[in-house]
């Protein structure tokens, strides 16, 4: 399988294992086998979750993959049960507002960081969107309308998301 490949690559250089692109791709009781795995070695889930979905997508990958990390979560915000479980069990969210925003969605960064929840700023398919992390940190200061305070969180989020020793 592709995860016994990996396994075999030397796993220091390897932090965690995620799957990417829309959840019903990765959420199935399919994929547990892989996770299991993943975690037996010691490597944390990440997964990519409620990007335009719902927030149950965010409940699947912390229930039954244990993710540590949720790349994208906009949709948490739809299900206050899953915004304790992120804040309770110190579950980052990645996010890319300027994905989103591209899409046409609204994108709740202000009401996450509100409501507790650990987030971080990445920059979702930078050549698809023409973004950068700094675009994204300009984004959360001048659309989300964070003071210096906010964006200094948002730095020492991705410092202690990062699932590296740093």
């Amino acid at each position: 399988s592709a995860m016994d490949e990996v396994l075999a690559y030397d796993l220091d250089h390897i932090v965690a294992v995620g799957m990417g692109g829309p959840a019903d791709t990765w959420w199935t009781e399919d994929f547990s086998p892989i996770y299991d795995k993943a975690r037996s070695f010691g490597l944390p889930v990440v997964a990519h979750a409620a990007e335009h979905g719902e927030a149950a997508e965010v409940r699947v990958a912390i229930e039954n993959f244990q993710a540590v990390r949720i790349q994208h979560g906009v949709g948490v915000m739809r299900d206050p049960a899953v915004v304790r479980m992120l804040v309770e069990r110190g579950v980052a969210c990645d996010v890319c507002p300027g994905s989103n925003l591209a899409l046409g969605a609204a994108h709740p960064l202000p009401a996450m960081l509100d409501a507790g929840i650990t987030v971080t700023l990445g920059s979702n398919d930078p050549p698809m969107f023409q973004t950068t992390l700094l675009d994204e940190y300009e984004r959360a200061w001048h659309w989300a309308g964070l003071d210096l305070d906010g964006i200094e969180q948002l730095a020492r989020n991705s410092l202690d998301a990062a699932l590296v020793d740093l």
